[in-house]
């Protein structure tokens, strides 16, 4: 198993060499998946295996990480400017 450390910085290497778009696409997907874990470790009875739970918890963990460190990826970002365009009929 890999160090977290180690894994920290595969996940920000990653993410700061993707456009911007694809970090915003790839949040969203972790987001999604994010809420699948939850739901999943949600619906583990309490009798059910201690590995079972921690597999449900680890997914949850690692994808909160990764969400987490995407979306500082994407905050460090300069925001996107857009020019403002006029039309006129004139």
């Amino acid at each position: 198993m890999k160090p977290l450390s180690q894994i920290i910085r595969e996940i920000q290497r990653e993410a700061a060499d993707l456009p911007t778009g694809d970090v915003r696409a790839t949040i969203q997907a972790s987001l999604e998946l994010l809420t699948e874990y939850t739901e999943v470790l949600q619906k583990i009875r309490l009798a059910a295996a201690s590995a079972d739970k921690a597999d449900a918890a680890n997914d949850v963990l690692y994808t909160a990480l990764f969400t987490a460190l995407y979306v500082q990826e994407l905050a460090t970002r300069p925001v996107e400017r857009f020019a403002r365009v006029r039309l006129s009929v004139n």
